[in-house]
């Protein structure tokens, strides 16, 4: 399974939206002597809760040119576009993320609200309908 930064815990806080205790830790992260894959997942991550979504490109696209085949580099690529509004990339970044590693959910989950964004998302997909089918996965937006 895959894990986004691995061993610091960021992960779990950024996804439960406790945004400042993700910024400690990914703070402690960069500052210490982490592998390069987690050290650049780390910096993205951080770059981008503090709002410098145009710093976190570089690094984030150097962590998909030295780590091409992991899927958590992939879907930070693809997190990162949705939200510089670049949804086609995001797609295939997402979608990326997802062939190398099809257990990893939050690609899954981050590629409905890509595709619904870009008007291609269908409930039926899932075979949900009607009221079940919109709250399916419900987008909760993590601009802060």
């Amino acid at each position: 399974m895959t894990t986004w930064p691995a061993g610091i815990g960021a992960d779990a806080l950024f996804e439960n939206g406790d945004y400042d205790q993700a910024r400690s830790a990914l703070a402690l992260a960069t500052v210490s002597q982490l592998p390069d894959r987690e050290r650049l997942l780390a910096r993205s991550l951080q770059l981008r809760l503090d709002g410098q979504l145009a710093a976190a490109e570089p690094v984030v696209r150097e962590a998909a040119s030295r780590f091409p085949d992991d899927p958590a580099i992939r879907f930070e690529l693809g997190d990162w576009a949705f939200h510089a509004g670049s949804l086609e990339l995001a797609e295939q970044e997402l979608r990326t993320a997802i062939r190398l590693d099809p257990t990893f959910v939050p690609a899954h989950r981050h590629l409905v609200w890509t595709l619904d964004a870009l008007g291609r998302w269908r409930p039926q997909q899932l075979g949900l309908h009607g009221r079940e089918g919109s709250r399916a996965i419900p987008f909760r937006s993590c601009n802060r």
